[in-house]
């Protein structure tokens, strides 16, 4: 098994036996992978504003790292450093401890003298993806594969093409068979056009999502709702994710449809953006809000 030490800031313990060390390097804002047999730099990793704490699951799957200036927990694939998540932690987190069993996590939060106390264990939680063809699904399943990865009982909804392509990739959660969208796009050339015709059938879409969502709560009691692109997958009494990598519409599209969009959006308790803060594929499009966090694609 692979052994990692983690150093926060210039202070290390190195056993002789460490394959990786992990160092925080919070002025550069990054990562350093360093090779503890001869002290040489692997490489650095761009994380987050002002990284400081850092530990690993027990399983040392997942590297967890204080990113202060962030507010928050970050959550890291040990192997290949990609971002998998994050966590609330309170303001200005710095240093943090995990349990012995990696069910909960204590932080310090130097700003306001306080430590925030986080619940680590399986959570459920309900995903589904907008049906428009296979795009929305296509870029979710590494995310529903991950969240599967970490212990949590995901139920996943969806058409039953849907469903047959999720799980030729893996998954092995609970999946829901329910209706889609129904709206259409032809190909003509006229985008807009055809989103205004689909915009009236929208709303019926939306009712009979929020009215699955509610029976949802009541059977499956999830504690996370996850939708990519999904606008009535949402709850007032369960925190709500909306993944999209178009947090902002074209500038060609109407206003009042921009206008709905930001509306629907800005009711989720949180917008996660399948793209990379720092290189943005998709542009100004993916421009957040202050309830955005970017994971990646």
């Amino acid at each position: 098994m692979n052994k990692k030490f983690l150093i926060f800031a210039l202070f290390a313990a190195i056993n002789a036996n460490a394959e990786t060390v992990f160092v925080t390097l919070e002025k550069d804002n990054a990562l350093a992978v360093m090779n503890p047999i001869d002290g040489t730099l692997l490489k650095t990793v761009p994380i987050g504003k002002r990284p400081r704490g850092i530990a690993l699951s027990p399983d040392n799957k997942s590297l967890y790292v204080a990113t202060s200036d962030d507010n928050t927990i970050k959550i890291f694939d040990a192997e290949t450093l990609k971002q998998t998540g994050k966590l609330p932690s309170g303001e200005d987190p710095e240093t943090f401890a995990l349990s012995p069993t990696g069910d909960k996590m204590y932080v310090s939060n130097e700003d306001d003298s306080l430590v925030t106390v986080i619940d680590l264990a399986q959570k459920k939680i309900v995903f589904a993806c907008f049906d428009w063809g296979f795009g929305h699904l296509s870029r979710s399943i590494p995310l529903l594969l991950q969240l599967e990865k970490q212990g949590n009982k995901v139920l996943f909804v969806g058409e039953a093409s849907h469903i047959q392509l999720l799980q030729q990739y893996g998954f092995t959660g609970q999946v829901l068979q329910h209706k889609g969208s129904d709206l259409t796009f032809k190909g003509s050339g006229n985008f807009i056009r055809e989103g205004l015709l689909n915009l009236f059938k929208g709303p019926a879409f939306i009712r009979r999502d929020l009215k699955l969502v509610r029976q949802l709560i009541a059977s499956f009691q999830p504690d996370y709702i996850i939708s990519d692109h999904r606008y009535g997958f949402i709850s007032n009494k369960v925190p709500s994710i909306f993944c999209t990598h178009q947090v902002q519409l074209p500038v060609e599209t109407p206003f009042f449809v921009q206008s709905m969009h930001r509306n629907w959006v800005n009711q989720f308790s949180g917008v996660w953006i399948f793209d990379n803060e720092q290189e943005r594929l998709a542009g100004e499009l993916s421009n957040g809000n202050e309830k955005s966090s970017y994971i990646g694609y």
